[in-house]
C-alpha cells in the first residue's frame, strides 16, 4: 500500500511520497544504520494521503513527523498522514483541505512535536485537535512490536473547551495491538 522499498546497495529504506491521484512526486529515504533522511522531487505534501478514505468529514485524522511511524498507525486501522519531519504552509494548506472533524497529533514525544500540535490547534479553532503521548518510545516508530499505548489528551473541542479544561481533560485509551503482519512491508530492490 504505501510501496516502501529497501535499497540493499545504499542500506537505505525508500518511501515514495504518492499524491491523492495515485502519482509517485517525490521520495524520502531513510539509512538502516545511520538514520540519515534525504528527500527527492516533491515531499512538501503529506505522507500516505493516497491511502485517506474519501468520505473523511466523519472520521479522525491522525498526524505523525515520520513515514515509518504513519506506517504503524496506519496498521493500526487509523487514517493517518505524516508530515515527513516539518510543517510548512502547504502542508497545512493540504491537511485543511481534507475536511476531517478531528486532528490527533500524534507527533513525538519532544519539544518539536508539542510545537507541531499547537500549530495544528492554532492553524484549526473549528477542529476537534488531540495530542498522542506514547507510553514507550518517543514516537510510534520506537515503541516496542506489538505494545503501541498511548494517551490522549484533549488541546481544543471547536471553540467551545478553553485552556483550563484543556489539561484536566484526559483521556485514556485502550491498548491497541498491531496486527501480526510485518510493521513495514517492504520489497528488496
Amino acid at each position: 500500500k504505501f510501496k516502501v522499498k529497501y535499497d540493499k546497495d545504499n542500506d537505505e529504506i525508500i518511501f515514495p511520497v504518492i499524491n491523492r491521484d495515485m502519482e509517485v512526486i517525490g521520495y524520502q529515504t531513510r539509512g538502516v544504520k545511520e538514520k540519515k533522511i534525504r528527500s527527492y522531487g516533491n515531499v512538501n505534501t503529506l505522507f500516505g494521503q493516497h491511502l485517506l478514505k474519501k468520505d473523511e468529514k466523519n472520521h479522525e485524522l491522525w498526524l505523525t513527523e515520520g513515514a515509518i511511524d504513519g506506517i504503524i498507525i496506519y496498521k493500526n486501522s487509523k487514517e493517518v498522514v505524516s508530515i515527513l519531519g516539518g510543517m510548512s504552509e502547504q502542508k497545512i494548506k493540504d491537511i485543511r483541505r481534507l475536511e476531517y472533524r478531528v486532528l490527533v497529533c500524534a507527533f513525538d514525544n519532544d519539544q518539536a512535536g508539542d510545537n507541531y500540535s499547537k500549530r495544528i490547534a492554532e492553524e484549526f479553532p473549528d477542529k476537534i485537535v488531540k495530542r498522542v503521548f506514547f507510553d514507550k518510545g518517543n514516537d510510534a516508530g520506537d515503541t516496542p512490536y506489538g505494545e503501541l499505548e498511548y494517551e490522549i489528551h484533549y488541546m481544543k473541542w471547536g471553540d467551545k473547551m478553553g485552556e483550563e479544561e484543556i489539561d484536566n481533560k484526559q483521556v485514556r485509551l485502550q491498548i491497541l495491538k498491531q496486527r501480526q503482519a510485518l510493521p513495514l512491508d517492504i520489497k528488496v530492490m
